[in-house]
């Protein structure tokens, strides 16, 4: 007796491949499981970076939010900038964990594209965080690709970028949140370093990083804090290698934190891995920077030198082999 032949079995529509439907949307429902999953609100890691803040002008009187900050922080005995001491070279450093020369970004003016190396936003995000992005100078829209972030705001005024992002904060709720000052640099140039007006700029921005502790505080959130500069400063410029100039404030505050002095010197390339670390996140491997384990007690560091990959693939790869192999094997008993 002659049978018809079976058809074989019919793709889901819009699809190349011959997945029962079932199983297709339950492949769709386990994928993405996971991304939902890590991004549910865990802690969160702010950073703020003063342009041109020197250490030595952190003090109890002209800075007394910042000082009480470094108070209950792991602070770094010593921490210098990278080298050229240019804004933009060390914010491609501090936020990729290379060194200027390994980078490549050695001018410090505005350059068109974005950063072509994967900055610690590019890491939240392939891990499912959500990171904002806040600075006051338009050049460092180099170091911001929009996909990366859920929201980025450039403002030359630090009053009004505050404002912006305390604005944002509770509907954003990021897990990274990245906020530059431009001051106290702008005085700098204008009126030399550690000049009266230098001071009263460094009071200006210690209001205002005030205001954001006061809200970060009301938010129950496990919530990091680290506070560094770019460079320091000396007269009415930044150009030179001297100590001046390259020493940096770099602390952090928060949970676990052993407050006082870290057992060794930071460099600006330490920022990025140390981030990622406290984001429970792995850390890239062939970057400069090491995480700074050191600021935390009874916390294990994650393993260094670990190459990061997107999220889930490997599940949604072996379910998609399943269901392939499922769908052959119905193909066969039908024919």
């Amino acid at each position: 007796m002659n049978r018809t032949p079976q058809p074989a079995c019919p793709p889901v529509p819009g699809s190349p491949f011959p997945v029962p439907f079932p199983g297709f949307f339950l492949l769709l429902i386990l994928g993405l499981a996971g991304p939902l999953a890590q991004a549910a609100p865990g802690d969160r890691v702010v950073v703020i970076v003063c342009d041109g803040l020197r250490p030595d002008a952190i003090t109890a009187e002209t800075a007394p939010r910042l000082a009480e900050l470094r108070a209950r922080s792991a602070v770094a005995p010593e921490a210098l900038c990278d080298l050229p001491t240019g804004t933009l070279p060390n914010h491609v450093s501090l936020l990729t964990g290379l060194e200027a020369h390994r980078h490549g970004i050695l001018l410090n003016f505005e350059l068109p594209g974005r950063v072509p190396h994967p900055t610690v936003f590019e890491h939240a995000a392939t891990a499912g965080l959500r990171a904002g992005f806040y600075a006051g100078k338009d050049k460092l829209a180099f170091v911001a690709r929009e996909e990366s972030l859920i929201r980025s705001r450039i403002h030359p005024e630090p009053r009004v970028l505050l404002d912006l992002l305390l604005g944002d904060l509770p509907a954003d709720d990021p897990d990274l949140l990245f906020l530059h000052l431009r001051e106290p640099d702008s005085t700098g140039h204008a009126q030399d370093w550690m000049s009266p007006a230098y001071f009263e700029a460094v009071a200006e921005i210690d209001l205002l990083i005030g205001e954001l502790l006061d809200a970060l505080q009301r938010d129950p959130r496990p919530t990091w804090v680290l506070v560094t500069a770019d460079h320091g400063g000396f007269g009415p410029n930044h150009v030179f290698n001297t100590p001046t100039v390259r020493r940096i404030p770099w602390f952090v505050a928060g949970p676990d934190v052993v407050p006082g002095p870290m057992a060794e010197a930071v460099v600006t390339t330490d920022t990025m891995p140390t981030v990622l670390l406290l984001l429970g996140l792995d850390v890239p491997e062939g970057i400069d920077g090491r995480p700074r384990g050191d600021v935390l007690s009874g916390r294990a560091a994650p393993p260094t030198n670990a190459p990061i990959g997107p999220p889930c693939l490997v599940l949604p790869l072996a379910l998609i082999v399943l269901s392939l192999a499922v769908s052959g094997a119905g193909c066969h008993n039908n024919r």
